[in-house]
């Protein structure tokens, strides 16, 4: 009965062609002109057409209020069901809902670019129809696998068909699992005009807008004629399987695997592919046992005699070549090392890996839906799932520069396809703006759109009067040791008239020394933020992601926009924890300020490995304000070839103003920056400053501990006055208060005390005050009396 073949031989290459060609054999034109008149009945008699056509094709004559099941009828039918039932119902309804949840995901977040906005609205379908097959099998199964999917997309109604039985009835387990699932307008229609009425519509059934549902021959054609009026989910004909299986499958197991589908329509497909004959001829024996004592043994048998097959293939590539023409509804990889297999495979509506994986768990538990392209549309076409039930409307938003900036590429393509109107509709835009602008901005069309269109870095405020406290800029309050002072005395007159060594090759090999990395791999710049610059430059092209936790340093913002790059701002938690999900956002490269500014919190070096591992950009973490903390990730890159930790000396060394900073990488990543590094970037008074200070090691740390025990005097004077402080490991805190902060701001300025107040929603009650001396702090201190 299940003939062993080879592929390339004659027979082989007959049943090939008929498991192939099965789904142009599945309606002859004769049948096709059925399924059309059907149609065309219900579209143009309604109820009258369906009461007669339900007659002839299933044997009832329904009373012409008999159409739509009644709500007795269907809570009597779950009243009836059994308790282990209806706790199977339940447990595949949460299945499929947890899967379907699971791969809906959020509405994506708007692509905003040099003042383009693009994004895109998922809305779900007003109403649908369901079609659940019937007549040699009740299948209360395909209730839950495409009703939960539809539900969980939020469909306003949802309408289901199912076909009578000779009594007028509808199963009861079908109808139990309806209204398990609170289904209440459900109809006892069937066949291709049970397609038809949902399609067209009748004054018992109102039309819908997607007919989804796997069913027989008939009901495949009629959702094939009826596609254009409404939408329909795909090609879901009679079942099938194809089993890739090694010398490793258990032949019992196949067996039964390939009868599960040959059970369901005398239609329906089972083929096993193999290199193994005798596997292939242990299963076709098997077989014959198993069909023995199966109640539908004898569709299954016409199944397998139509389209039922083992075919014997030099090896499992082959086999896989096979699957490959044959596009299956359900693949089973029944091999030594499924995976391998699974990832090459490219036309199967579902897979199902290894040998504790038979299709039935896909039919009834594993929480994907069954309903599946079949007949080879697999190759085109995808299963039924949340997404086969929303519609997805672009969203478009220009702003005037965004216009400008793409119009030569606009008026080009349409001149080339001869559309002048599209061109004018452009055209003329933007020559009004120009003469309504020209006096107002004669400068901004000499520039790009999207650097006319961004805001600026705003750094702290630096004032020029005497007798205020600067609280405001995280600088070191207290001067850089003697020996830094005196070697930047002894380099002026050389620093002033010759060029510095490009590659400040000294500083770079005693960072090497003091901090325990390749030299090689260091890279240095005029203050931290031009190494930021360069990483962004040599990596990040227009509309290349950038993702930046927030809210944190603004000059990651800048610099990204000033590239047009597209920003992916993940929201820290109210405690500044990693975002969940980081590893899996976009970007080109991932920017982390640890400790993070403003918070002045830190994420853990392990939780930094763990980023760089899962992400395959580049992913540097800015240690501006390391030396306050524990400890950092300088040793990242010895293990991730990805990182990148970026450093300053403006902090704890005290030299904010000479403007150097450097990073540590693998060489190979610091050769590709060296590449668009300015020529002579740090100045030889840097060079000097930053050697000197690294014979000062001991004293940064003493000023580093010192600066903290002011810090935690500071947090507590906040405190004490209401605030929440943030735990910071920086040279400044974070702190929350309960009333106007900008006016907290205001009236700390107008008391000649600057301290940092943000624009940022999530911010705007919160003020940032760097460390000073204690003389500072307790001037604060004593500023903030009467204001919080």
């Amino acid at each position: 009965m299940l003939r062993v073949l080879r592929t390339g031989e004659a027979l082989g290459e007959e049943a090939l062609g008929r498991v192939l060609g099965r789904a142009g054999r599945l309606l002859d034109e004769a049948a096709l002109a059925t399924v059309r008149e059907v149609l065309r009945r219900v579209a143009a008699e309604g109820d009258r057409a369906l009461l007669d056509l339900t007659e002839r094709f299933d044997g009832v004559r329904l009373a012409p209020g008999r159409l739509r099941v009644s709500g007795a009828e269907l809570d009597e039918a779950r009243a009836a069901a059994s308790g282990t039932f209806l706790d199977a119902v339940r447990l595949s309804r949460d299945r499929v809902r947890r899967y379907q949840e699971h791969v809906l995901g959020p509405e994506p977040r708007d692509l905003v670019c040099g003042g383009s906005c693009l994004g895109l609205a998922l809305t779900p379908l007003a109403r649908v129809g369901v079609y659940i097959p019937g007549g040699r099998a009740a299948y209360p199964s395909s209730v839950v696998m495409n009703v939960v999917p539809a539900q969980v997309a939020g469909v306003g109604g949802i309408a289901v068909a199912t076909p009578p039985g000779r009594d007028g009835s509808v199963a009861p387990p079908v109808l139990a699992a309806l209204a398990e699932l609170g289904c209440r307008e459900v109809f006892r229609v069937g066949g291709a005009q049970a397609v038809a009425a949902l399609a067209f519509g009748t004054e018992t059934i109102p039309a819908v807008q997607k007919v989804v549902g796997p069913g027989n021959a008939w009901v495949l054609a009629a959702k094939r004629e009826v596609y254009g009026r409404v939408d329909v989910d795909l090609l879901a004909g009679p079942s099938e399987v194809l089993v890739i299986a090694d010398a490793s499958a258990d032949p019992l197991h196949v067996a039964l695997d390939l009868a599960s589908q040959a059970e369901h329509d005398p239609q329906s497909s089972a083929v096993l592919v193999t290199p193994s004959e005798t596997l292939a001829r242990d299963v076709a024996r098997r077989l014959e046992g198993v069909l023995a004592d199966l109640p539908r043994a004898d569709i299954a048998r016409a199944a397998l005699e139509g389209y039922g097959a083992a075919f014997v293939v030099r090896d499992l590539d082959e086999a896989l070549a096979l699957a490959e023409r044959i596009a299956p509804e359900h693949l089973e990889l029944v091999v030594r090392d499924p995976e391998s297999l699974a990832g090459r495979v490219r036309s199967a509506g579902a897979v199902f890996l290894g040998p504790w994986t038979p299709e039935a768990v896909g039919d009834y538990v594993a929480g994907p839906s069954h309903t599946l392209p079949t007949g080879g549309s697999a190759r085109a076409f995808s299963g039924l799932s949340v997404h086969s039930f929303l519609r997805r409307s672009a969203r478009v938003r220009y702003d005037r520069e965004a216009l400008e900036r793409d119009a030569p590429a606009i008026l080009a393509l349409a001149r080339a396809e001869g559309l002048e109107a599209h061109a004018l509709s452009v055209e003329v835009r933007l020559a009004a703006a120009r003469t309504a602008g020209a006096d107002r901005d004669p400068v901004a069309g000499l520039f790009l759109p999207h650097i006319v269109a961004m805001e600026g870095y705003v750094p702290g405020e630096q004032p020029a009067e005497e007798g205020i406290v600067k609280l405001n800029t995280n600088e070191n309050p207290y001067p850089p040791p003697p020996a830094v002072l005196e070697a930047l005395r002894r380099s002026v007159g050389d620093a002033l008239r010759l060029y510095p060594d490009p590659r400040a090759t000294a500083l770079c090999r005693r960072l090497g020394e003091v901090l325990g990395v390749d030299p090689d791999g260091v890279v240095v710049g005029n203050g931290s933020d031009e190494i930021l610059a360069m990483i962004l430059r040599a990596a990040v092209g227009p509309l290349d992601p950038v993702a930046v936790p927030t809210p944190t340093y603004t000059l990651y913002r800048t610099l990204a926009r000033s590239l047009d790059a597209r920003l992916h701002e993940l929201p820290f938690d109210e405690d500044y924890h990693l975002p969940a999900g980081a590893a899996g956002v976009p970007g080109r490269v991932f920017i982390l300020a640890n400790p993070n500014s403003p918070s002045g919190t830190v994420v853990p070096p392990g939780e930094v490995s763990a980023l760089a591992a899962a992400r395959s950009g580049l992913v540097v973490v800015d240690e501006a304000y390391v030396d306050f903390a524990e400890e950092g990730c300088l040793h990242l890159p010895r293990s991730h070839p990805n990182v990148i930790v970026v450093r300053t000396f403006s902090k704890s060394y005290s030299l904010a103003g000479v403007r150097l900073g450097f990073a540590s990488m693998r060489p190979e990543v610091a050769r590709q920056l060296e590449k668009v590094k300015d020529s002579y970037n740090v100045g030889r008074l840097a060079q000097a400053a930053g050697l000197a200070a690294l014979g000062e090691v001991e004293a940064m740390r003493t000023t580093a501990r010192r600066i903290a025990a002011t810090r935690e005097r500071l947090s507590a004077g906040l405190a004490l006055r209401g605030y929440r402080v943030w735990p910071s490991s920086t040279n400044f805190v974070l702190a929350r208060g309960a009333g106007d902060q900008r006016a907290v701001y205001l009236g700390l300025r107008a008391r000649r005390v600057l301290v940092r107040w943000f624009d940022d929603p999530r911010l705007r009650d919160c003020l940032r005050v760097t460390v000073g001396t204690e003389a500072q702090v307790d001037r604060f201190l004593g500023a903030l009396e009467g204001l919080a």
